[in-house]
């Protein structure tokens, strides 16, 4: 049993650990190289799809980083690869891995690792801040930085195009909100920085770019007089759109609350309306999410 275990450790180094740490440390150092092994010799195929069609995807594991979390490795096939290929693609990889022949593949677009980051690091949140997400990206980085290899993006390169931003709008030709512009930044600098997290990027080219302060919001500046609401409201007087802007003026709920509300949460007899939908725009579809429930 003894010498099985010890047969098990890749190398010479490996044993003289062992020797140094005694019986109590082995079996953690033990364990510590299997699951490299594993990881080194393990990979998978997945089918992504896209507004175009559907891509495959080779995944193969490089082993374990210093601080013991898997590293992986990604190759997107271009639309009508067959699934023969990608299969032979990826069985090449993780032999490259095992003869610690591989080299990352240095060819990535920033339009690729975006999709990537966007379908497997977002998951966990709402379909309104995927869909905003989703937005930014086909809107302003993918017109702009598309095409880039991942690795060629530079500082200047970025700062130059937030400047563009604060003067004409690539949708509209009219200078962008600043605040706009931050949620552009703030995006891109959280996916390139997974990108170093998954030894992808050395560093984040986004590090040492600068924006324009955006301005506290100050909330009496838009807020009506009871003029401009008795004028609203004579406009609106017998047409379709007054008994939900008098809803929202009287209660304060969001238009989204306000389109989401149905009859069955409507207490005439108690005189109270229970909020807990909320209709949402996405980039596909209208879509009906629940939130906090709470009565007015």
């Amino acid at each position: 049993m003894v010498a099985l275990l010890v047969s098990l450790i890749p190398s010479d180094d490996s044993l003289h650990l062992f020797c140094i740490w005694g019986w109590v440390g082995f079996p953690t150092q033990l364990l510590y190289y299997i699951r490299k092994e594993v990881c080194n010799m393990s990979g998978y195929l997945r089918k992504n799809q896209r507004k175009d069609g559907y891509v495959w995807q080779a995944v193969v594991n490089l082993g374990l980083g210093s601080n013991g979390k898997r590293l992986r490795d990604y190759k997107t096939f271009p639309i009508g690869t067959t699934k023969k290929h990608a299969e032979r693609v990826l069985q090449e990889m993780i032999l490259a891995v095992a003869n610690q022949e591989h080299v990352k593949d240095s060819n990535v677009t920033v339009r690729e690792f975006l999709l990537e980051w966007l379908d497997v690091y977002n998951r966990g949140n709402s379909v309104t801040t995927i869909s905003g997400y989703r937005d930014i990206i086909d809107r302003y980085l993918i017109p702009e930085f598309g095409m880039v290899k991942l690795n060629n993006l530079t500082p200047l390169s970025l700062q130059k195009y937030y400047n563009r931003l604060y003067e004409h709008s690539p949708l509209s030709g009219k200078p962008l909100a600043k605040q706009t512009v931050r949620n552009i930044a703030v995006l891109f600098k959280s996916a390139l920085q997974k990108a170093v997290q998954l030894d992808i990027l050395k560093k984040n080219p986004h590090q040492n770019v600068e924006l324009q302060r955006v301005k506290r919001y100050q909330s009496d500046s838009d807020v009506f007089d009871m003029a401009t609401l008795s004028q609203v409201l004579a406009v609106l007087n017998g047409t379709d759109l007054e008994c939900p802007i008098l809803l929202i003026l009287l209660t304060g709920v969001r238009r989204g609350e306000a389109l989401a509300l149905t009859f069955d949460k409507v207490d005439f007899l108690n005189s109270t309306i229970s909020i807990d939908k909320n209709t949402v725009r996405v980039i596909i579809n209208l879509s009906m999410k629940m939130k906090k429930y709470c009565t007015m």
